[in-house]
């Protein structure tokens, strides 16, 4: 086991298979500088408050963290996380180990999604959405969101806009959304969203 490998499993108390996944996952952890970790983590671990179990949860889960320069994106993403949603420090901790995957979207990207929703429901709304369902800001623009949305349009049926139909409109698979469009589907029959 290479020395990185060993400073992980250590580090983070994780089990031979999750450290050898983490490193299948994420190659360049295997020739790591274990300073260069330590202090990304100690960084990732001050900055939400996170106990050593969240962390190791948070690595353990989002290994990619490890890549992201702490100046450059890691904490300008978590200010602007903070900033954009109004969140205070326990719902930007709660939203970054739910979600670790936004470290990897620009904010332009959140920004167009965000937009998005805002026009069909407001921006508070939208806002408060996307915290509890990050799920939403997973979902393609161009391939998912804006032609469901046309087709609802074309469609000429009128939607009063909630959060089970933005859900609906976000998440459903293609072959549920191709079945149900906004409808109710039987339940116990949904299958898990799949990212875009």
């Amino acid at each position: 086991m290479k020395e990185s490998q060993q400073w992980i499993q250590q580090r983070f108390v994780l089990g031979d298979a999750r450290v050898a996944q983490m490193c299948r996952n994420m190659p360049h952890l295997l020739y790591a500088n274990t300073t260069t970790l330590s202090n990304k983590a100690e960084s990732i671990q001050t900055a939400l408050s996170l106990d050593d179990e969240e962390l190791s949860n948070l690595v353990s889960k989002y290994s990619t963290i490890f890549c992201f320069s702490i100046e450059e994106k890691t904490r300008p993403t978590l200010r602007y996380l903070r900033m954009r949603f109004e969140l205070d420090e326990e719902a930007l901790k709660n939203l970054v180990l739910k979600a670790p995957s936004l470290f990897s979207y620009s904010e332009g990207n959140i920004e167009e999604k965000l937009q998005f929703y805002s026009n069909l429901v407001g921006e508070r709304e939208a806002k408060r959405m996307v915290v509890k369902s990050s799920n939403l800001l997973k979902q393609s623009l161009k391939k998912r969101l804006k032609p469901r949305l046309e087709e609802i349009q074309k469609s000429g049926v009128k939607v009063r806009w909630t959060e089970t139909l933005m859900r609906r409109l976000a998440i459903r698979t293609n072959n549920q959304w191709e079945r149900y469009k906004l409808g109710d589907a039987p339940r116990g029959g949904a299958a898990k969203p799949k990212e875009q």
